[in-house]
């Protein structure tokens, strides 16, 4: 595991990153790269069993919350707890438009 250092505490440390599938793989480990670096992250997955082991490895800034991104109801609630959980510093963005159901509201660049 990788020490914190006072250089990488500020190189995230006004930022919220909420991640998806940060329970295991690739999303967890950017999840601890981000905390490490003082980000406050918070974490989603399905699996409770999962986001709980993950929860406990990750430190004080990330808290796991269990949502299902195919699910509007689900990410109402996402949206609701990180906004409750990054009240305290800037505010943290969540991207619920992306999901299938939605329509873009610009055209993609080409």
């Amino acid at each position: 595991m990788m020490e914190r250092s006072n250089l990488g505490m500020s190189k995230y440390g006004d930022k919220n990153v909420v991640i998806t599938g940060g329970s295991s793989g690739m999303g967890l480990a950017l999840a601890e790269l981000l905390e490490r670096g003082g980000a406050r992250v918070v974490i989603t997955g399905r699996s409770q069993a999962k986001l709980d082991a993950a929860r406990e490895r990750l430190g004080e800034n990330a808290v796991a919350v269990r949502a299902d991104v195919a699910s509007l109801p689900d990410l109402d609630m996402l949206a609701g707890r990180v906004k409750a959980n990054s009240a305290r510093s800037r505010p943290c963005s969540s991207t619920p438009a992306s999901h299938p159901s939605r329509r873009w509201s610009r055209r993609p660049r080409t």
